[in-house]
């Protein structure tokens, strides 16, 4: 078996909170085993209404410039935030499952930005407009109950490692959408 093709990035990270804890790791698993000469951190967020300041300020020494950073849920939204506050990292981002707004913040455009959500999921219905707010943005039916739904044979975490590797590589995400792998 070939070695995978290298990464873009630098560094990945993977945000995390007390929701999406679970779904984080697994997905950070699968593609820590695609990409193992890749190096990985995990920030946790913490919890309280200051949350979002402690995000900005504890973050900014670990992160790196033309990193990737993903979020899960409403650290997707962090991710966001960070990748608009610190525009000097030219940092890159993927969210999933993540609303586009959150207390007061409201995000903005921004290139390098990759949304992959379901519109029908539950906690972010009504407030998921990724499509004017990332260059990439699919709206995927089988997200509609979570990454680790039990619908779909909890196929869910791998489709989603397999498009975070093929983002990593450099691979065209509109070819995979163009091919069926995103329905």
């Amino acid at each position: 078996m070939s070695p995978p093709p290298p990464s873009r990035f630098k560094m990945v990270h993977f945000l995390y909170d007390e929701i999406h804890g679970k779904e984080t790791q697994a997905v950070e698993d699968l593609v820590r085993d695609a990409h193992p000469q890749n190096r990985f951190l995990a920030l946790w967020d913490c919890t309280g209404p200051t949350k979002w300041t402690t995000w900005g300020t504890s973050i900014r020494p670990v992160l790196v410039e033309n990193a990737l950073i993903v979020g899960i849920g409403e650290t997707g939204t962090v991710a966001a935030y960070l990748q608009e506050r610190f525009l000097d990292l030219n940092l890159s981002v993927i969210a999933v499952n993540s609303p586009t707004n959150f207390q007061q913040t409201k995000l903005k455009r921004h290139p390098n930005r990759v949304a992959l959500y379901s519109s029908h999921y539950p906690p972010i219905q009504g407030r998921c407009d990724w499509k004017d707010l990332a260059d990439i943005s699919f709206d995927i039916g089988w997200l509609q109950h979570g990454i680790l739904s039990e619908s779909g044979g909890n196929l869910c975490k791998y489709s989603i490692a397999n498009l975070i590797t093929q983002y990593l590589t450099g691979f065209d995400l509109h070819f995979s959408a163009s091919r069926g792998i995103i329905v």
